[in-house]
């Protein structure tokens, strides 16, 4: 190896990366690189390209050297110049055993307790998809499960650690492997053996690529996945059943799933797969690109609570007969107009519209015949700049108003107090206009006696 500087360079091998001696640890390259250096300034114009491409070549090196998930990186062939050929990688492929028996090492020395103190503190275990398709191409290699007769590295550990894990993270990245072609999301990778998991998160990762699901679909409680989806069956439909040619209702449900967080994705409808979901209670599909909820939502029988913020809805048509049983609805950072789509959704206790297009009283009458209501959030919406915007929104909910807190307010005394002189004068309104049209009815019935029209009045009293 020749370079106008000493650096660490390895040698990757099916097993370990092997390391040569760094210029600390080499006085031979002490002095070649000081007797290079005083070439340089005798001989300011030798071989530029050689010491351009040593650059590119050093930039390199240091980038790979870099990474923290040596060895469980992704390496290429970078063609340089002969004079700077000292430095070089593989062609692109995963070191699968490298990956496997560094983790195999790590788990079965720190997976214990690991585990044991993931009982009193809950925690969550990353993976990478990197290491994941490691495991998943490793077990199908025809090869003993440890690479020495001391079973230090035994892949049973790893296989072992993933039965008994019961909070899994997958977080991949976007773009390329360091600087190597191939892309992060692009492998396939497996829960088979994830018997027990009880909580899974996937992020910046493509669910697209995950097989096995079927082994968690009796267990899992909590699901997250951020960055990951376009269609939420991508996910909740197994493999194995679709290749099978099974009807959604065919299928085995998710039966143990209660929460499920769906935002920072790319979804724009909720697909059948919803009917895979009986015992959802917590449902938050924020961030997203939805438009209008389907009819999709009403096979979540269970479902409580619905996130819907920062989508891109615009209406609210009779939403009660889709999500009978809501009693908290997200609605955040839309473009809603108008509530009255939800005026019959009756269990509903925590409604949250801030930052819509909502602009007069009209609109929100809808909701003020709610019986459990309880809290109202309208901030950011064009109706607040209604003169004595709270009194009037109170005054809606008629005698509830006291026990409604709109904005995040309970309603001050000065605004009840207004909301009884105004509801009062209401209520003599609507008995004056009652009382003037059974006057106007009995003078109709008494032209029509008169005239003739009506041989049996019902006219008694003074007009």
């Amino acid at each position: 190896m020749r370079s106008g500087r000493s650096n660490p360079c390895g040698v990757f091998s099916s097993s370990s990366l092997l390391f040569l001696s760094t210029k600390e640890g080499n006085s031979d390259l002490v002095e070649h690189e000081e007797k290079t250096k005083r070439r340089r300034r005798r001989e300011p114009n030798l071989s530029a390209m050689f010491f351009k491409s040593t650059r590119f070549a050093e930039k390199r090196e240091n980038s790979f050297f870099s990474s923290s998930h040596v060895p469980n990186t992704l390496f290429w062939a970078c063609q340089l110049p002969d004079e700077s050929s000292f430095f070089s990688f593989l062609a692109p492929y995963i070191e699968i055993h490298s990956i496997v028996d560094d983790l195999s090492l790590r788990l079965g020395n720190l997976g214990d307790g690991w585990l044991e103190s993931s009982q009193t503190s809950p925690k969550y275990f990353e993976f990478t998809p990197i290491e994941l398709h490691a495991i998943t191409e490793r077990l199908r290699l025809p090869e003993p499960t440890a690479p020495d007769v001391n079973m230090v590295a035994d892949i049973g550990n790893t296989i072992d650690f993933l039965h008994r894990v019961r909070a899994l993270k997958i977080r991949g990245q976007k773009g390329y492997v360091g600087t190597s072609n191939i892309v992060w999301n692009s492998l396939d990778m497996s829960l088979y053996f994830c018997k027990g998991l009880k909580a899974l998160w996937i992020a910046d990762s493509d669910v697209c690529r995950i097989n096995g699901i079927k082994s968690v679909r009796d267990t899992l409680r909590r699901l997250v996945v951020h960055y990951s989806m376009k269609k939420i069956k991508d996910l909740l439909f197994d493999e194995e059943d679709l290749e099978a040619g099974m009807e959604v209702e065919e299928m085995g449900t998710w039966k143990c799933l209660e929460e499920v967080d769906l935002s920072f994705n790319e979804i724009r409808s909720f697909d059948e797969s919803m009917k895979l979901l009986p015992e959802v209670r917590i449902l938050n599909v924020s961030y997203n690109s939805i438009t209008d909820i389907g009819s999709n939502l009403a096979f979540l029988s269970s479902l409580t609570e619905l996130d819907l913020s920062n989508n891109t809805i615009t209406k609210i048509e009779a939403w009660n007969e889709k999500l009978g049983n809501v009693k908290k609805l997200v609605l955040s950072e839309n473009a809603i107009e108008d509530l009255t789509g939800l005026g019959k959704l009756y269990s509903l206790e925590y409604l949250d519209v801030k930052g819509n297009n909502i602009q007069t009283l009209e609109a929100v009458q809808g909701i003020g015949k709610l019986p459990c209501l309880e809290i109202l959030l309208l901030r950011d919406n064009p109706i607040r700049k209604l003169v004595e915007y709270r009194t009037k929104v109170l005054e809606l909910f008629g005698e509830r108003s006291r026990e409604v807190k709109l904005d995040g307010r309970r309603p001050e005394a000065r605004e009840l107090d207004t909301v009884r002189v105004r509801m009062a004068l209401r209520k003599a309104k609507e008995e004056k206009e009652e009382r003037e049209k059974r006057r106007r009815e009995r003078i109709e019935e008494r032209i029509r006696y008169i005239s003739g029209e009506d041989v049996n009045p019902n006219v008694s009293g003074s007009f």
